[in-house]
């Protein structure tokens, strides 16, 4: 038992030194003035696991250069041992980096590869058409990769809006959504140029993000709405 406790204060030992080493060669590295050096820096320091490091990477992610916070947040992929608290530091950083949109999707980009399913709910959020399309795009993509049944309602509710804007006439005149208003089909506004192309672009993300979380591949929203009506109350994702 003694020899046991000897070899993990030793293990420990040589953890703690190896952690303290890589601090240090960050700290003297990233006073450079050079943006390339600080990078470089940030990307190297990542590949060290523990909490320190984790707790660096976290702090950079809302301070300095933009390149040096994607470094950052790129280098929360290496921090495996530690999953969910680098998932719930990078979902912190998202609020003060959405005006620095590079900077957001790779944050979002890391959550999808981290997936972990606490943090799904942080980035539905991010669904919203008030969000640039951009980061739409990579909130859609993460939830895919992130699998939480949690994310199916929102997914479903965003195709079902997306169907609505990929319908719009494109005339000045308004146009008719074929199904919708009565018998005949009905009027919508002017088409806009801008919902059009949020469709375009977020549809596929958004069902494959569904048939990634479901491994089931409906037509549209009718038949995505009808078989989670069904399938809800005893669905489980297949890990």
């Amino acid at each position: 038992m003694m020899s046991m406790l000897l070899l993990v204060a030793a293990l420990q030992a040589a953890d703690d030194a190896e952690v303290t080493a890589a601090l240090e060669k960050f700290k003297t590295d990233f006073r450079n003035k050079d943006l390339s050096v600080r990078v470089a820096a940030v990307t190297d320091l990542s590949k060290t696991q523990h909490e320190k490091v984790l707790a660096k990477l976290g702090s950079l992610l809302v301070v300095d250069d933009k390149d040096v916070r994607i470094a950052a947040a790129k280098g929360f992929e290496e921090q495996k041992e530690n999953k969910k608290k680098a998932s719930l530091a990078l979902a912190g950083a998202l609020p003060p980096n959405l005006t620095l949109i590079p900077v957001a999707v790779t944050i979002l980009e890391e959550l999808g590869l981290l997936q972990e399913d606490i943090i799904a709910p942080e980035v539905e959020k991010h669904f919203v058409k008030t969000e640039p399309l951009d980061i739409q795009k990579a909130a859609v993509t993460a939830s895919g990769k992130i699998r939480s049944a949690s994310s199916i309602d929102p997914l479903i509710h965003l195709l079902k809006e997306l169907e609505l804007e990929a319908q719009q006439s494109g005339g000045r005149g308004g146009g008719k959504i074929k199904g919708l208003g009565g018998k005949g089909g009905g009027a919508v506004k002017s088409g806009n140029a801008a919902d059009r192309d949020r469709a375009s672009e977020l549809l596929p993300a958004v069902r494959g993000a569904l048939t990634s979380i479901t491994k089931t591949t409906c037509q549209d929203a009718k038949e995505w709405e009808a078989w989670w009506s069904e399938h809800r109350a005893g669905f489980k994702v297949e890990k």
